[in-house]
């Protein structure tokens, strides 16, 4: 039993030290597999580490209709694709809450600020599949966060019976996902927007 405490204790301090140093919420798992998947053409790519704080988390809950989590502030690392030195595409990773759990999605932007693609690095949902590679994960792709917003989010204009279609059942694994989605263009323009706009 006393072992058992000691165990608790240490596991509780080292989770406390990883918050403290900044550990990121999510990373991307084996970024060299991943990104050369997502961007067959690349060469290389460089890694960007930077904060996600405070002040960015004000400006998603006064941009979007939610707020980050405290967990999803800290060190976070964008993935810049490059082919023969010249970047070709973004990727980075975002975590969110959904009825199974937590998820992971890897998001791929292209250096506009646009969705490419998603892929789920972590999901227990049985819609995961599904969403990523059928028509849904097609309906997001090219989109910015303006477009994003206006078609599926809180100001829609209108309801879209096309993503209707798309979701089907898993309605609430796609509210997760559209979330992410824009949080990550949000996010990815407030941290290293201006890194981006030196090398497009």
């Amino acid at each position: 039993m006393q072992l058992i405490r000691r165990l608790s204790t240490t596991i509780a301090l080292i989770m406390v030290a990883s918050v403290a140093h900044g550990i990121a919420f999510c990373d991307l798992r084996d970024p060299t597999q991943q990104i050369y998947e997502l961007y067959p053409q690349a060469t290389s790519y460089r890694s960007l580490v930077d904060e996600i704080d405070q002040g960015v988390k004000q400006n998603v809950s006064s941009t979007l209709p939610f707020d980050l989590h405290a967990r999803e502030l800290g060190k976070h690392t964008l993935y810049v694709a490059l082919q023969d030195d010249q970047p070709v595409g973004l990727v980075h990773v975002r975590s969110e809450a959904s009825r199974w759990g937590l998820i992971e999605i890897v998001w791929s932007l292209d250096l506009d600020l646009k969705v490419q693609d998603f892929r789920f690095q972590r999901c227990r949902d049985r819609g995961c599949q599904s969403l990523s590679q059928g028509e849904f994960s097609a309906l997001l792709k090219g989109k910015s966060l303006a477009e994003l917003k206006t078609e599926f989010g809180a100001d829609a204009e209108r309801s879209n019976d096309q993503l209707e279609a798309a979701v089907g059942t898993h309605g609430v694994l796609a509210n997760a996902v559209l979330k992410s989605a824009m949080k990550t263009l949000l996010i990815t323009d407030l941290v290293w927007g201006q890194e981006i706009a030196a090398v497009n």
